[in-house]
């Protein structure tokens, strides 16, 4: 089983003022097509985080991976709300495949 790996940097302060690439790519006439896309690789990720917990994980690597996996479904759950250039009032994404919340695993004693 691969590791996940926990260490990262920050280069924006969280209470950044400033506009995420993100934000701003939501914020295009492309918004939409980023956020259905953003979507897309979270899922993926979420799939790929239950596929390696579900093969075994010891206790240390299933806590990570189960952290991971709350991190990725927050993630959506964020994108799905954020408004995109294009919305209509009442109009949410549908996202393709599983939502990441709700997997079932167990952990390698």
């Amino acid at each position: 089983m691969t590791s996940f790996r926990t260490d990262h940097t920050t280069t924006t302060p969280p209470n950044s003022a400033a506009r995420t690439e993100l934000e701003a790519g939501l914020a295009s006439p492309q918004g939409g097509l980023i956020r259905a896309a953003g979507l897309v690789r979270l899922h993926a990720l979420a799939a790929n985080i239950d596929t390696q917990l579900n093969i075994g994980a010891n206790r240390s690597d299933y806590e990570i991976g189960r952290a991971l996996a709350r991190a990725v479904t927050a993630a959506s759950e964020i994108l799905e709300r954020h408004p995109a250039a294009g919305d209509t009032p009442g109009s949410l994404p549908t996202p393709a495949g599983p939502h990441p919340s709700g997997s079932s695993f167990t952990a390698k004693r």
